[in-house]
């Protein structure tokens, strides 16, 4: 990283962004760093830090020397920078405070992480927003309804059960019980979707509005989604 003027230009973009939509919030004071492998973004108190090291591009050598999954380097790279720290970032400003978590909670919540990153980059593709590579999220959009059935049939989405969550919103190289093309947070990227409709659907509900919004069912009943 010769100098980091593009993450700065970006970074900037989405604070005015950010500004428009929360002008009362502060903005953080971002730092470059390096923490020998550990995190990718750390925050603190108002100082969030970009560890470059985990930016490195998917064939980096350390990558190989300290064993690092194939599946986490997919957003290992310059790219993913911004959308990473962005997410990072908002979830410390909106953390979930919703009690008895559940399949559904997690992936409302999780949607309206990623609705926040469409409001701060409307210019960067939905695969840097999430994480995903482009075949990947291709695949979920092409079995959406396969997806959203499988959930249904099984009666899994009012699901406390901690492995239940996070088989399908934790990290992995797939989501287990679908096909190995799948990535993993299938159950995110359907909060995604979920909340687009129901923000499509309902003008008069605010940015600020739907980020302190507690009730995951009724984000879900008044989406009506269905795909």
């Amino acid at each position: 990283f010769q100098n980091l003027t593009a993450v700065e230009a970006e970074l900037t973009d989405a604070f005015r962004h950010h500004k428009y939509y929360f002008p009362e919030k502060n903005i953080p004071k971002v730092l470059a760093t390096m923490s020998g492998f550990s995190y990718s973004i750390i925050t603190a108190d108002s100082v969030l830090a970009i560890d470059l090291e985990m930016y490195l591009g998917r064939q980096s050598l350390f990558y190989e020397m300290i064993q690092m999954p194939n599946y986490r380097r997919i957003t290992m790279q310059r790219e993913y920078i911004v959308s990473d720290f962005l997410r990072a970032w908002t979830m410390t400003e909106f953390p979930d405070n919703v009690k008895g978590k559940t399949l559904l909670s997690e992936m409302i919540y999780g949607g309206k992480i990623l609705y926040l990153a469409d409001a701060l980059l409307p210019k960067t593709d939905d695969s840097l927003k999430i994480g995903f590579t482009k075949k990947q999220l291709n695949w979920c959009r092409e079995h959406a309804k396969d997806i959203w059935g499988f959930w249904i049939k099984d009666n899994l989405l009012y699901s406390s059960g901690v492995d239940v969550i996070t088989k399908f919103t934790g990290e992995g190289p797939f989501t287990t019980g679908f096909a190995k093309e799948s990535p993993a947070r299938t159950a995110i990227w359907t909060g995604w979707q979920i909340i687009r409709k129901y923000m499509n659907t309902h003008p008069e509900v605010s940015l600020e509005q739907l980020m302190n919004e507690s009730d995951p069912q009724k984000i879900l009943t008044l989406s009506k989604y269905k795909p």
